[in-house]
């Protein structure tokens, strides 16, 4: 006889997954045929009649993406979580896209709540990035569902260039320097051997020849003109820890404060490079670092 298709408009009382089922049952003499009924967003499938009806859910999974800091300077890291809907499969970092920085090992301990640590390059200066992951991984679920689209995080700035904006001047005013030249003797040609004054001008043969100061370049650190020794504070020192931490591997907090920690990896590098281990940061040391 002519078959007739019926639509059931209802509610399901409890939470449903892949695992679970659905009875379709018809009353009285009718029966339900094999096929395939929508409710929503799960889709019910069976095979004969009046048959229990599979659960397959069909709602795509979603991505949080979130850093736990969003304005990262020289020396700093962000703890990125990637928070899922659901368990996703096939994630990992391959997936993930991170402008001007690294991402470590993704942690997968909690499968909903995955986090890795983000670390920024140095020498960069952006104010706008954001962490973006792809398409390719599902859900776990039996109908591996994808996501909607792209999920990116919120904006985050990467400052770690060796020349930022002076405080208050509103302008960048670090530059680094060009090495400088030591004190010398050299004899004068209106001197002689032994004698300590010229016989013919009458100067001192013995005087040297000053030291050249540092001068400042365009590129590089920020270590200014004056000295830099325990208790200095500002972006000179700021440079300094900076130099340390990319060429000595020193780890110092770059905070722009030389205390007892940052003086003394500047003795230890002072003491490498022939230098008096002072721990003051002057023309001599400028010109080492600059050379290095």
């Amino acid at each position: 006889g002519a078959s007739n298709n019926y639509f059931i408009v209802g509610t399901i009382a409890a939470t449903v997954s892949d695992s679970d089922t659905v009875d379709v049952e018809a009353t009285g003499a009718g029966s339900v045929s094999a096929g395939v009924t929508s409710v929503v967003a799960i889709t019910l499938t069976g095979t004969s009649t009046n048959s229990t009806r599979a659960v397959t859910e069909t709602t795509a999974p979603t991505l949080s993406i979130t850093l736990s800091d969003s304005n990262l300077s020289h020396g700093q890291t962000a703890l990125v979580t990637f928070t899922f809907s659901e368990a996703p499969t096939e994630f990992t970092s391959a997936d993930v896209t991170t402008p001007n920085g690294t991402l470590g090992t993704i942690d997968t301990t909690n499968p909903l709540v995955q986090t890795a640590t983000f670390t920024p390059t140095n020498h960069i200066s952006d104010s706008s990035n954001v962490i973006t992951v792809g398409t390719s991984w599902t859900d776990s679920s039996a109908g591996l569902n994808p996501p909607a689209g792209v999920s990116t995080s919120a904006n985050y700035k990467v400052e770690t260039s060796a020349t930022s904006s002076g405080g208050g001047s509103g302008g960048s005013s670090n530059n680094t320097v060009v090495p400088a030249t030591p004190a010398t003797h050299t004899l004068p040609a209106d001197c002689l051997p032994g004698v300590q004054f010229s016989p013919s001008t009458g100067r001192n043969c013995n005087a040297a020849t000053p030291a050249v100061p540092a001068s400042p370049s365009t590129t590089g650190y920020a270590f200014g003109y004056g000295l830099v020794k325990q208790g200095s504070k500002g972006e000179a020192c700021r440079a300094w820890q900076m130099f340390f931490d990319d060429k000595a591997a020193a780890h110092l907090d770059v905070d722009g404060i030389c205390g007892p920690l940052t003086i003394g990896v500047a003795r230890g590098w002072q003491s490498t490079r022939g230098l008096m281990a002072d721990g003051i940061l002057g023309p001599m040391s400028r010109g080492k670092a600059n050379m290095q």
